[in-house]
């Protein structure tokens, strides 16, 4: 796996890339999102009527429930090109 992304054609190896670029976006952005809320909460405590920190919660839930699940459906070489044939 991946020994096509080591070749010296650029539209291989951007075409490989755009699968695990996205995984890594998805899988990142939900570990970001989920310290977000952990401080969020943490927060909350000292500041219970701030609308914004009380929204970082369900924001997260939603994501992880919904949008983080989509990474495992990413195959490697999805987005993998075909030689040219010029």
């Amino acid at each position: 796996m991946g020994e096509h992304l080591i070749r010296s054609d650029t539209t291989e190896a951007t075409a490989g890339a755009t699968p695990f670029l996205r995984v890594a976006g998805t899988v990142i952005g939900a570990y970001v999102m989920a310290r977000q809320a952990v401080e969020a909460k943490r927060r909350l405590t000292a500041d219970p009527g701030n609308a914004f920190l009380a929204t970082k919660m369900p924001t997260t839930d939603f994501s992880c429930a919904r949008i983080l699940p989509l990474a495992a459906g990413i195959p490697a070489g999805s987005a993998r090109a075909e030689p040219s044939t010029q």
